[in-house]
């Protein structure tokens, strides 16, 4: 059978494949859909899961003689707003990944996501490992500017994955000044 990709009038693919009857063919098939989501949430939970054991490490005894800033959480309260937040950002990836549009703009918007995510991988061993504030904070400002791009890059494909980026951005922003002030509280 022979199969046909619409085009817009722009020349970027709209993703729909039509067969040679005019029938719609999604572009991928509801199993890949389905492990792509996996993928991504798991890809995230990983994230998640990869910093607790550097993170139990550096609580029960060098985090907890730290000066905290004022409004500095609870730790009890992070592993469930960072579970959150890693399923809404696997979850508006994955939204990326299944969007119809121009296949290089989704792949721009997921290049820029896997850079915020892996900045995130690695702000945990910077604060919890190696006990560096300051390097934390520029890691925070860092992290918060990529995933900036990455929502703005979300929002030109599909308003609903960047509007799920949010709360992390707000999250991260956050965290960027407690890191700030962790450092000047404890220099």
């Amino acid at each position: 059978m022979r199969e046909v990709a619409v085009v817009l009038a722009s020349g970027a693919p709209e993703g729909r494949v039509f067969n040679h009857q005019g029938q719609f063919k999604p572009r991928y098939s509801r199993r890949q859909e389905l492990l792509a989501g996996a993928g991504f949430l798991l890809l995230c939970l990983g994230v998640g899961l990869s910093g607790v054991g550097v993170s139990a490490l550096g609580v029960h005894g060098w985090y907890l003689s730290l000066r905290r800033p004022p409004l500095c959480p609870p730790l009890s309260l992070y592993p469930p707003v960072w579970t959150l937040l890693y399923l809404m950002a696997g979850a508006a990836a994955w939204e990326i990944w299944r969007a119809p549009g121009f296949r290089l703009l989704n792949r721009q918007a997921l290049i820029a996501w896997g850079w915020q995510i892996g900045l995130k991988a690695l702000w945990t061993p910077v604060f919890f490992g190696l006990h560096w504030l300051s390097g934390a904070a520029i890691f925070g400002l860092v992290l918060l500017a990529v995933l900036g791009e990455t929502i703005r890059r979300f929002a030109g494909l599909k308003r609903w994955a960047a509007v799920l980026m949010l709360p992390y951005a707000a999250w991260v922003a956050f965290e960027v000044y407690l890191d700030i002030g962790f450092w000047w509280l404890n220099r």
